[in-house]
């Protein structure tokens, strides 16, 4: 999300006292000391790892705010540096297992702390996003990156959607697009909300009802290239980092769980749902999977596409698979038009970008 990178934090080291280490006294691997950088949320962090001594293996782990979580942050190799991607503000615990190549092993942890420009309330809050929308969000920092959200796209949401509308909300997240959608495709219009996330489930369901939008459908499945169980992490603290393992940005901290995928062309047939006449996808850089597994879909109803594109590569290879469905596509933060998905690759910056589809003569 853009807003995430103009918010400034800082990393910092505690105050006073030693970094944790496990049975040996001396440990093999030392942290180095992170005081003074500075970054902004979603900057990847760097902490020197330094060895004291010969070979010797690492794999690194992640507390947040008192979760401590149990997959590797960073599996087992020889490294000299540590990396994580901060995505909301708080005290951490850096905990590196160390062994060396006659078996012994140990550990030694830092805390460290990302700190806010100004205090945040960690319980759920309600936020009013217009006179007409309110939001209930499980932090005040979510609440911060959800104002002002994607205006641009927002505001050609009219020109997209038709009273009577079928639409998929694919990471619906916390229902904001459903509800806005919802609104725009009227009484006659239906919208299928697909979010695997079951924290956002939560929040959507709530949200749904506080916006008194009844026509849409919430279905608890991630959408990608085939029916299988996905691998699944969600950040506490940040719901922004509910991803599949498809995606890019899979290696974040989290918890991982297993949630059902299905793709949409099955989806639509086994479940006897209407056909889409516009799909909205944000999945953080799982789009390639979900676009394969929807080709049908596509080339039957020719659906209008709004989808987020994290990066040169996502684009790329997103775009390609459906180069040949005859689509025209804008850009709507910049207002620039593509004549096929080749210029739109041509141009496509390294950026989150959200980007419009539309099938020729639609």
């Amino acid at each position: 999300m853009g807003r995430l990178g103009r918010l400034l934090s800082r990393i910092r080291a505690p105050e006073s006292g030693p970094t944790k280490t496990g049975p040996v006294a001396a440990a093999p691997v030392r942290l180095g000391t992170p005081a003074g950088l500075s970054l902004r949320l979603g900057e990847t962090c760097v902490i020197p790892l330094e060895s004291r001594e010969g070979p010797v293996e690492t794999r690194v782990f992640l507390e947040q705010q008192g979760i401590r979580y149990l997959q590797p942050l960073a599996d087992w190799g020889s490294r000299q540096e540590i990396r994580f991607f901060p995505e909301a503000p708080g005290s951490y615990g850096i905990a590196v297992q160390w062994r060396r190549p006659d078996g012994s092993t140990g550990w030694t942890e830092t805390p460290v702390a990302v700190e806010a420009d100004a205090e945040l309330d960690p319980s759920p809050h309600l936020l009013t996003i217009d006179a007409q929308t309110r939001l209930w969000v499980p932090s005040q920092w979510e609440s911060r990156l959800l104002a002002g959200h994607e205006p641009a796209t927002m505001s050609v949401l009219r020109e997209l959607v038709r009273p009577g509308a079928v639409v998929y909300d694919i990471g619906a997240h916390l229902g904001l697009y459903s509800i806005v959608l919802a609104r725009l495709a009227g009484p006659g219009g239906h919208v299928y909300c697909l979010e695997a996330n079951p924290v956002c489930l939560y929040f959507l369901q709530a949200n749904l009802a506080l916006n008194r939008v009844g026509q849409c459908e919430i279905l608890p499945v991630a959408i990608l290239g085939e029916r299988t169980t996905a691998e699944f992490t969600i950040n506490y603290h940040n719901l922004l980092l509910g991803i599949a393992k498809d995606s890019p940005f899979a290696t974040k901290p989290g918890h991982r769980i297993g949630v059902p995928a299905l793709d949409l062309d099955h989806l639509v047939a086994d479940y006897d749902l209407r056909p889409p006449d516009l799909i909205k996808m944000d999945i953080e850089g799982a789009e390639v999977a979900a676009i394969r597994g929807m080709q049908g879909t596509i080339e039957r109803h020719r659906p209008t596409l709004l989808f987020e594109l994290h990066g040169q590569g996502a684009a790329r290879t997103t775009l390609e698979a459906i180069r040949g469905a005859g689509y025209t596509f804008r850009e709507p933060a910049s207002g620039k038009d593509f004549a096929d998905a080749d210029e739109l690759i041509a141009w496509f910056p390294d950026a989150c970008l959200q980007v419009i589809a539309r099938r020729g003569g639609s």
